[in-house]
């Protein structure tokens, strides 16, 4: 008679709302024996505790209207448990945690700490209307559910956020660069004078890349390393170039983590001291030797977990692509399909996500039968060796974001000038020969074709836009890198002039003509724009005083 009355299932009119659309009446077994039915506690005393361990991580509400289940329909029921990625503290509690469930109270506030605390809150107790026939008939089924909240728990100890971290400061997949700081800060001090700030943020990030093992040193630099605030790892390929050291000199102001590869046995060309690195930014770079024309090389220095990588490594010189047109391509197109290999294959394997700014050129539109700016939509038709091997390089680049996925990004930058940039281009020729020219009082200055129309942006500016593009740039875009103010060089030779005190006249030379000029060449840069919000800073005149200074040292 006793164990027939505990046996009773209980129901109190009123108590337990039924389920919207079902009968409040449940069918035989479908309730737990009353005996059972309390305040559940973590326990591994018995079978009947372990059983009902799974049903307090049933939600609360969902409980009072559960009826009589199956295997499947109790299956459905507990999917959204075993789909929950964080430890179900509140629900299935540990060991001595004391918490109590307050059965059958259907609002919020039914998980409450301490003894009594339901009564306390003026909460009703009562037997709980759950509908898990035979007590989960099937000890399976709650002993699976309570070692699925046992490794939930264990998971739970360490850090969420650094158990699902990629490996070595690496960002997650699809994740974007810290946006660039809006001003020029100071540079980084120098290794070594780091506080304790910068190295636990540097230990947040992941273990550094460990590159002594694999590669060698080059010149005179040690290789020593600079980390920057938020562990970005950046590679720029040619970081000893014109373009290059500028690149260079902003991500490590940024507080980047640079990478510059640069030709090995390769005496970088001498620069104005105002164009080239301090000695405490070379310390802060780790040099990586590169020999784009050697696939084993390319491999050695390219396949390491970066964040971003710039690649600018490239025969820049028109002159020089004329004079060789088979190495130009062998550089330019195949060493730039060489290094995007050699990241899609990280990509696919999971070893790296980096973003890739492969760096072309203006050039590469062609001639055009009116003179407008050019838009990224425009066809391409490239004239000159240079601009068809950069041409090449564009399309190994957006061919490897087609098939691996690499987030490569594509840079069209149009003329640019600054500090640092060698005399093989027009406006550094143009300021030496006038120089002479005032100099010894030469009448004439020997120049080439003065026609074409361009636009010459500061190397600042065109380092800042490659800087944005690595933080808000899409990947498989084409953007242009330019202002739109056109000038002949005419033009520019005159107001070149008018800096140095000079009135030379300008007399052609054949020989310094080049061939497959192109006669306008302006770009539209609104693409880039509406995509980073870059605007060029440097009026034209201040450029031009710049290369001036920079000659003058």
């Amino acid at each position: 008679m006793d164990a027939a009355r505990a046996d009773r299932r209980v129901h109190r009119p009123g108590r337990h709302p039924p389920a919207r659309g079902r009968s409040s009446r449940a069918p035989d077994g479908a309730r737990l024996p009353s005996e059972l039915v309390r305040d559940v506690r973590q326990s591994v005393g018995d079978a009947a505790a372990r059983d009902d361990a799974v049903l307090p991580a049933l939600p609360v509400r969902r409980r009072q209207s559960l009826r009589a289940l199956d295997h499947r329909q109790l299956s459905r029921v507990l999917r959204p448990l075993r789909r929950q990625r964080h430890p179900l503290q509140s629900r299935v509690a540990a060991p001595r945690a004391r918490v109590r469930h307050a059965q059958g109270v259907g609002r919020r506030g039914a998980h409450r700490e301490g003894p009594g605390a339901g009564a306390r809150a003026g909460e009703p107790r009562c037997p709980a209307r759950l509908g898990l026939r035979g007590r989960l008939r099937g000890r399976d089924v709650a002993d699976a559910a309570a070692a699925r909240a046992r490794r939930l728990r264990r998971g739970h100890r360490n850090d969420a956020l650094g158990a699902r971290a990629v490996r070595a400061g690496i960002l997650a997949r699809g994740a974007r660069l810290e946006a660039p700081r809006q001003s020029e800060p100071a540079l980084r001090a120098p290794r070594g004078s780091r506080g304790a700030a910068g190295r636990s943020e540097q230990g947040r990030t992941g273990a550094r890349v460990d590159a002594e093992n694999e590669l060698d040193r080059t010149g005179a630099h040690d290789g020593g390393r600079g980390s920057g605030a938020a562990g970005v790892k950046v590679l720029v390929t040619g970081a000893d170039g014109f373009v290059g050291r500028w690149v260079v000199r902003r991500l490590l102001a940024d507080g980047r983590e640079v990478y510059g590869a640069v030709r090995p046995g390769q005496s970088p060309a001498p620069v104005p001291p105002a164009a080239d690195l301090t000695p405490a930014e070379r310390e802060a770079v780790r040099w990586l030797p590169l020999e784009l024309l050697d696939a084993t090389s390319v491999r050695k220095v390219v396949d390491l977990p970066y964040d971003a990588v710039v690649h600018l490594a490239a025969v820049s010189s028109g002159s020089d692509a004329t004079r060789d047109p088979g190495y130009a391509w062998t550089v330019n197109a195949a060493g730039t399909a060489r290094v995007v290999e050699v990241l899609g294959e990280a990509k696919r394997t999971g070893r790296a996500d980096p973003v890739v700014l492969v760096v072309s050129t203006g050039e590469v539109y062609g001639a055009s039968h009116e003179p407008r700016p050019r838009r990224e939509t425009d066809p391409v038709a490239p004239c000159s060796p240079y601009a068809a091997s950069k041409a090449g390089g564009e399309l190994a680049g957006l061919e490897a974001w087609r098939r691996t996925g690499l987030r490569v990004i594509v840079a069209r930058a149009f003329a640019h000038t600054g500090p640092g940039q060698d005399t093989r281009f027009v406006v550094p020729a143009f300021a030496e020969r006038l120089r002479f020219a005032k100099r010894v009082a030469a009448p004439v200055v020997k120049v080439g074709n003065l026609e074409p129309v361009r636009e010459f942006l500061h190397v600042r500016d065109v380092v800042d836009a490659y800087a944005r593009l690595l933080v808000k740039g899409q990947p498989g875009e084409i953007y242009n890198v330019a202002s739109g103010q056109a000038v002949s060089l005419e033009e520019l030779f005159f107001r070149l002039a008018d800096l140095i005190g000079a009135r030379p006249i300008p007399e052609a030379d054949p020989d310094l003509v080049r061939g497959g000029d192109i006669f306008h060449l302006v770009g539209d840069a609104t693409k880039l724009h509406g995509a980073t919000g870059w605007t060029p800073r440097y009026a034209l005149d201040d450029t031009l005083r710049d290369v001036l200074d920079a000659q003058a040292d």
